[in-house]
């Protein structure tokens, strides 16, 4: 990976590493399973930020990796 992608996630972290925690937490109910799903979004967007078209903000695309990482599987559950 470029140190300029390294970059460009460090500082989405900055700006939204909070938020995405808070939105975490109201989906797990658990502080520790939160920090764990943060990291996972970070890495994901890390891993993807080439696939961010910028047609949405980067706080959308966030959200939309943290519902992918986390309601997936719930509905997994749910249906079995």
């Amino acid at each position: 990976m470029s140190a300029e992608a390294t970059s460009s996630v460090g500082e989405l972290f900055a700006r939204y590493g909070e938020v995405v925690f808070r939105r975490c937490v109201q989906l797990l109910g658990n502080e520790d399973k939160a920090m764990d799903a943060v990291q996972e979004v970070f890495l994901r967007a890390f891993r993807g930020h080439r696939r961010f078209r910028g047609e949405c903000s980067p706080m959308t695309w966030l959200y939309r990796i943290v519902y992918s990482f986390e309601i997936q599987p719930a509905a997994r559950d749910s249906q079995q």
